[in-house]
């Protein structure tokens, strides 16, 4: 007799155990083991093959909440499908939100929320308070940057996620919360009721610097109540007739592109801003409005890096494409790409791609990587490339510390 080859006694050995998986429950039941079926496997039947997509997610999902061998949560099924299909399209910037993070996204386009006004950030206590919004609640109560809250409303919070903490702080204006306080160089904890209320993010910021010479206005992110608060710190600048103005957009990750065609009109009227291209292929055009420019024809320079993206990459590529900034610093994002929220029920959305967008001059500023995601090419190039070199215990916006700012100021002072 020929012995049989031990790969092909292994192969056989696989396709038995393959289709034991399929016989199994049929032998249990007492039923005639349906060989037949195997011969279905990666081959559906027309009718199959017909099944409209929201009808698979509803059979699949009444297959797991059925007969999986644990109990679910609905809803964590539901958002992790929801999000799997928006991975799937490989778009980094298109996403599912659940009702939580689409909460949070609201806040920070809005730029307005009821609670204390103030940001926060994880703590082994807590929640450090990194920033407490002028006149805010939290600032009219005597809350101060550096307090780290150690409880809410008489529960400890040690551990708790950051995002958890918020979540109990935050609530409805006209209502109030007690903090724990743990301050540096007091010994006891503090109580600290804060009545809550309507806060508005301040994202501008501005001041003057090089002994009042030069006006610098910094912009963390475009959200709805930007263009305002640009609007009044510009006017502020401009009340010390300063040599120029240095806008800062360092990790500025972007916004709303309205408010950022808003602001662009102050310098170019009528302007092209982007032109945005959907998958149908017709151009559409995005134009600075007329009649708001500010008249000012003083030296703007731009501090980049490779954190400001989308709005802020707008912003900064059509003054430079304009010939009205200079860009010093570092190469920005590369995202050049427009999305759209959609609101879903139930609280969820999602923010999807809906076209590509180019510049005036610098046309696509799209960001390429390679195979381990690690940057190539794209964003904006700064005309001056300066590394952030941060003086121990400095601060960005710190004339005596911070660099690329120092550098900005020189080359408004000296014109290069």
């Amino acid at each position: 007799m020929k012995k049989v080859p031990g790969f092909l006694l292994a192969i056989v050995g696989c396709a038995a155990m393959f289709s034991g998986g399929f016989v199994w429950s049929d032998v249990v039941s007492g039923r005639a083991p349906a060989f037949d079926r195997m011969n279905s496997i990666g081959q559906p039947s027309p009718a199959q093959a017909s099944f409209a997509p929201t009808e698979v997610f509803r059979q699949n999902f009444g297959i797991i909440r059925d007969h999986y061998a644990y109990n679910i949560n609905d809803d964590e099924v539901r958002y992790g499908a929801m999000a799997g299909m928006m991975a799937s399209l490989g778009d980094p910037h298109t996403m599912f939100f659940e009702p939580r993070l689409a909460e949070n996204f609201a806040v920070e386009t809005t730029g307005n929320f009821e609670g204390i006004g103030a940001r926060l950030q994880p703590n082994a206590l807590g929640a450090k308070i990194v920033t407490v919004f002028r006149d805010g609640p939290a600032d009219r109560a005597g809350v101060q940057g550096g307090d780290v809250i150690i409880s809410v409303d008489g529960e400890s919070v040690a551990g708790v996620n950051v995002d958890d903490i918020v979540s109990k702080v935050r609530g409805p204006a006209n209502t109030r919360v007690m903090l724990g306080i743990s301050r540096e160089g007091v010994a006891q904890p503090l109580t600290i009721t804060v009545p809550r209320g309507r806060v508005v993010v301040p994202n501008v910021e501005d001041k003057m610097v090089a002994d009042g010479t030069v006006g610098y206005i910094s912009i963390a992110q475009f959200s709805d109540a930007v263009s305002e608060q640009f609007d009044e710190s510009i006017e502020r600048v401009r009340r010390e007739n300063p040599e120029g103005i240095v806008i800062d957009l360092r990790g500025n990750p972007g916004g709303l592109l309205e408010r950022t065609a808003e602001m662009l009109g102050r310098f170019e009227e009528g302007a092209t801003v982007v032109t945005m291209r959907k998958r149908d292929g017709q151009p559409e055009i995005v134009r600075s409005p007329r009649g708001r420019s500010l008249r000012w024809e003083i030296p703007v320079v731009i501090l980049i890096n490779e954190s400001s993206a989308s709005a802020s990459e707008i912003f900064a590529g059509v003054l430079h494409d304009y010939n009205r900034a200079t860009l010093i610093g570092e190469h920005t994002y590369g995202k050049a790409s427009v999305q759209q929220v959609y609101p879903i029920r139930g609280g969820s959305g999602a923010k999807v791609t809906i076209a590509r967008y180019y510049l005036p001059k610098s046309s696509d500023i799209s960001r390429r990587v390679d195979g381990d995601g690690q940057y190539i090419s794209g964003g904006l190039a700064p005309d001056i490339e300066l590394e952030l070199d941060l003086k121990p215990g400095g601060s960005l916006g710190d004339e005596d510390s911070d660099n690329q700012l120092a550098r900005a100021i020189e080359f408004i002072q000296k014109g290069r």
